[in-house]
C-alpha cells in the first residue's frame, strides 16, 4: 500500500455522514448554516451553539477547531490521520483512495 490520497479521500465523504457518524444534530439553523453542540469539546448543549456547520465545513467557536469532514472524524477519535481515514472509509464503504505508485526507479547521484 502506498501513501493515502487525503484530497480524493475528502471528496469522497461528506460532513454530513461524519455528522451522522458521530450522532450531532443541530438545535438551530441561521441563514442557511446549522449550529449546535461540539461533537469534540461537547460545548453547546442546550440553546448555546457554539459549533456552525457551513456546506462542508464546521468551526466550534469554543475549542477553536474548524475544518472539513475529514478533519472532525480525525480529530474525535485523536488519532493519527492515516488510521482515522482508514476507519472512516471503511464505515462508510468507500474504498481507501491511494496515490499512484512512482514506477520509475531512482538513481544516486
Amino acid at each position: 500500500m502506498g501513501s493515502i490520497d487525503y484530497p480524493a479521500a475528502q471528496r469522497a465523504m461528506s460532513l454530513e455522514q461524519v455528522l451522522a457518524l458521530l450522532g450531532w444534530s443541530h438545535n438551530y439553523r441561521e441563514r442557511g448554516d446549522l449550529l449546535g453542540w461540539c461533537p469534540l469539546c461537547g460545548h453547546g448543549v442546550g440553546f448555546d451553539r457554539c459549533f456552525r456547520v457551513r456546506g462542508e465545513r464546521w468551526v466550534c467557536y469554543r475549542c477553536k477547531r474548524s475544518g472539513g469532514a475529514l478533519d472532525l472524524y480525525q480529530a474525535s477519535l485523536n488519532r493519527p490521520v492515516y488510521e482515522a481515514t482508514k476507519d472512516l472509509c471503511r464505515r462508510l464503504g468507500v474504498a481507501v483512495p491511494y496515490k499512484p505508485r512512482n514506477r520509475t526507479a531512482r538513481r544516486g547521484v
